[in-house]
């Protein structure tokens, strides 16, 4: 089985499985290959943790069938339409009809001719087109990535360490966690409840802090290192990243097992069975070849996922195989611990589920009232100029027009003609969403690395980190490892049409709500975090409450737009 690398490329959609592992000891030889046969079309992880390389399977199933058949079933039956001519192949006046695919996929949608042609006889058959749409999304499954955190060893980590430990005893316990948004808010010298590191670093007596800084800028000369790397079942150069990194990671304090490139069933920490699996030449260890048939073995964890479109339920049911896990439920997921490793498995929760009906409506609707808004002159067409204004209606603009004007009818056509395929092709596969946060106590609280420490980032931090204590308490030499896997179809995650067209919009429109955020919100919302908090907060103490109404003492965006859509509808 092939792997796909975990990566940090800004648009991925993702693909799904989850992490590497090893079968129960006494494991039936004839079961494994039944189980690995039922396998074939699920989505696999491997996740390097401390400890040892971990493997997670995932059944995700859209609508009840399997996410695999309908992507299977997406390509052929976008072949039989690009085949205009019926000839079984497509010529390059055929394979434009593929740029809504790519387009759903998050990459460049100027489908090039030569790349997809690899027998280079001048046209595509069904599996060249397949080849190439599996290389995007191997069996409908595709990372998306954020900004690894890796850990830093500076000085700040260190002072804000210590002045949590409030006993100094080297360790965070449950109070302590509890008592950081008190202690961090004290270092708020402008009082914007935005902690900058340019204050930390004021308080520190390190730096002073510039009257007119708002917004410090992070530090892009670091370079994050990988804590947990992330490896996808599906592409063979991943396979050999994969292999490679275990090869490093794993061989010990051993220095012949690097020389050798080999690793041991100690240094893999696999079972009898797994391994033997592996040891294709029966000599008691396992080479890079042998290593990239990894994901084959029995999983970890096995993970059952149903997104129901129409409905828009999920449900999630996992079986435990390895028995040095610790696995537990999470309100929303589960939770896999192993070593100083925390890996937490969700279903999207921030956008909701639509059909491929629903989808292309929500854009439809979202693409031609941008046209509405910025035809300013009410002539019924825009000119470059009036498209310019949104870069993303500018790309749409080069895309469709032909004569330097963009009438409402040739982009009600457009959409008519790409939107079907783009609906079906983000209802057709799954994403899994990748974040981390590792190591120092600064990567919890500012885990997008922007040098602001927002109060939903403390909130988020101290929640977080109350859940890993378990009970007791977390050094500040073994801070605890947190990969998240969000994993959910895409249209579960983000709409769009032509490039990052976003539908927030249309999705608001479809539930009845606002088009936008509201104006008093954008004003109110000083700092800038993104959030109102009760001190920006402008009216009266009750309304505060009422709006924010999941209780977290923070009035957020989707919530402000709720409230102006329930005020303007008179409920």
């Amino acid at each position: 089985m092939r792997f796909c690398r975990f990566t940090r490329a800004a648009w991925l959609v993702p693909s799904l499985a989850l992490v590497f592992g090893f079968f129960e000891s006494g494991a039936d030889p004839a079961a494994s290959r039944e189980q690995n046969q039922a396998g074939a079309a699920s989505v696999h992880l491997v996740v390097l943790t401390d400890v040892r390389p971990l493997l997670i399977r995932v059944h995700a199933l859209v609508d009840g069938k399997p996410v695999a058949e309908l992507w299977t079933g997406l390509l052929l039956d976008l072949f039989r339409e690009a085949d205009r001519n019926g000839d079984g192949q497509l010529d390059e006046s055929e394979v434009f009809l593929l740029q809504p695919l790519a387009t759903a996929l998050g990459v460049n949608p100027l489908v090039r001719f030569s790349r997809l042609d690899a027998d280079r006889n001048g046209s595509l058959t069904p599996e060249e087109v397949s080849q190439w749409a599996n290389r995007l999304c191997p069996g409908g499954a595709r990372l998306l990535t954020a900004r690894v955190s890796g850990s830093d060893s500076g000085s700040q980590e260190e002072w804000l360490f210590d002045r949590f430990d409030l006993n100094g005893d080297g360790q965070l316990d449950a109070d302590e966690i509890r008592q950081i948004p008190g202690s961090l808010s004290r270092l708020d010298r402008n009082e914007d409840e935005v902690i900058s590191l340019a204050e930390v670093q004021q308080v520190r007596g390190q730096a002073t802090l510039p009257p007119e800084e708002q917004r410090p800028m992070p530090d892009r000369r670091s370079r994050p290192r990988r804590e947990l790397p992330v490896y996808l079942a599906g592409q063979e150069d991943a396979a050999t990243a994969c292999a490679q990194e275990m090869l490093v990671r794993y061989a010990g304090p051993q220095t012949n097992r690097l020389r050798t490139r080999r690793l041991s069933r100690e240094n893999l920490g696999l079972s009898a069975t797994a391994f033997a699996f592996l040891d294709q030449d029966r000599d008691g260890e396992l080479d890079a070849d042998e290593l990239r048939r990894f994901a084959e073995i029995p999983p970890d964890v096995e993970i059952t996922m149903h997104f129901d479109l129409r409905s828009q339920k999920t449900s999630m049911a996992h079986r435990q195989h390895a028995t040095d896990l610790k696995v537990g439920s999470l309100a929303d997921g589960l939770a896999i611990a192993l070593g100083k490793s925390r890996i937490e498995v969700r279903t999207p929760s921030s956008v909701r589920l639509l059909s491929a009906e629903a989808c292309r409506a929500v854009n439809r609707h979202a693409v031609l009232e941008r046209f509405r808004q910025l035809d300013r002159d009410g002539n019924g067409y825009l000119t470059q100029a009036e498209a310019a204004v949104v870069s993303d209606f500018a790309i749409l603009f080069s895309r469709i027009n032909t004569d330097g004007t963009l009438y409402e009818k040739d982009l009600e056509a457009w959409l008519d003609r790409n939107l079907p395929v783009l609906s079906r092709a983000v209802t057709s596969h799954v994403q899994v969403r990748v974040s981390e946060q590792s190591g120092g106590i600064l990567h919890w609280l500012d885990p997008d690395r922007d040098g602001r420490i927002t109060p939903r980032e403390v909130r988020n931090a101290v929640e977080a980190l109350l859940r890993l204590t378990d009970g007791g308490s977390l050094a500040k030499t073994a801070m605890p490892i947190l990969l998240h896997l969000e994993i959910g179809p895409a249209v579960g995650f983000s709409f769009w049409t032509d490039s990052t067209l976003a539908s927030v919009v249309a999705l608001s429109a479809i539930n009845g709500e606002g088009s936008s955020i509201p104006l008093w919100f954008t004003r109110m919302d000083r700092n800038q975090d993104g959030d109102v908090s009760p001190r920006e907060f402008l009216g009266p103490l009750h309304k505060f409450r009422e709006m924010d109404t999941d209780g977290d003492g923070l009035i957020s965006p989707e919530e402000a737009a709720r409230f102006d859509a329930r005020h303007r509808s008179g409920r």
